[in-house]
């Protein structure tokens, strides 16, 4: 899932929607040598070994704020009014389409 485009957030925020956290695991996690003391428990989830930087910024908070800020219901509205631009624009194209003449050159 992408926040940035339909949830109007900055481009760095990302979101992974999982159901079985062992791939989640299984799939981001990087344990290196140097680290293996600081290993936890199999059935918690630590977010700063999910990937290269090997740590993790408050990205998601600004998701976060912004639901809380603004509500779900403001970005229920937001996503709809722009389906409804994108049907609204679907309809000038068909439309242009059928009444444009064009040449071939």
């Amino acid at each position: 899932m992408d926040p940035h485009k339909w949830l109007f957030q900055p481009y760095e925020i990302g979101c992974v929607m999982i159901r079985e956290k062992s791939l989640l695991l299984d799939t981001f996690s990087t344990m290196p040598e140097y680290l293996k003391d600081t290993e936890l428990a199999l059935d918690e989830v630590n977010f700063f070994n999910m990937g290269p930087q090997m740590t993790r910024s408050l990205r998601a908070l600004k998701l976060w704020l912004s639901f809380k800020v603004f509500g779900l219901g403001s970005f229920r509205q937001a996503i709809e009014h722009g389906i409804q631009l994108a049907r609204y624009f679907q309809r000038l194209i068909s439309v242009s389409k059928k009444t444009a003449s064009f040449r071939s050159y």
